[in-house]
């Protein structure tokens, strides 16, 4: 896959099927994204802070499939 540098706002760390995925916004992308933990090769943790979003109308139809969040992340 190509590589790519993304700014994201975490939501949630979620467990499904064998592997690890970050659920959050996208700055770059302006947009709800997952994101394969595996996938991830550098990450660098900024002093910027933000306003969590309503996220629940674009992640409910992943929650109806039976995955499960096990682990929300909320900055403060």
């Amino acid at each position: 896959g190509e590589k790519t540098s993304r700014v994201m706002e975490p939501m949630r760390l979620v467990f499904k099927g064998q592997a690890w995925d970050l659920w959050g916004y996208c700055i770059t992308k302006n947009n709800c994204r997952i994101f394969r933990i595996s996938r991830i090769k550098n990450v660098n943790v900024t002093n910027e802070g933000f306003e969590r979003r309503n996220y629940a109308d674009k992640i409910h139809k992943y929650e109806t499939k039976n995955i499960r969040p096990l682990v929300c992340l909320k900055h403060e």
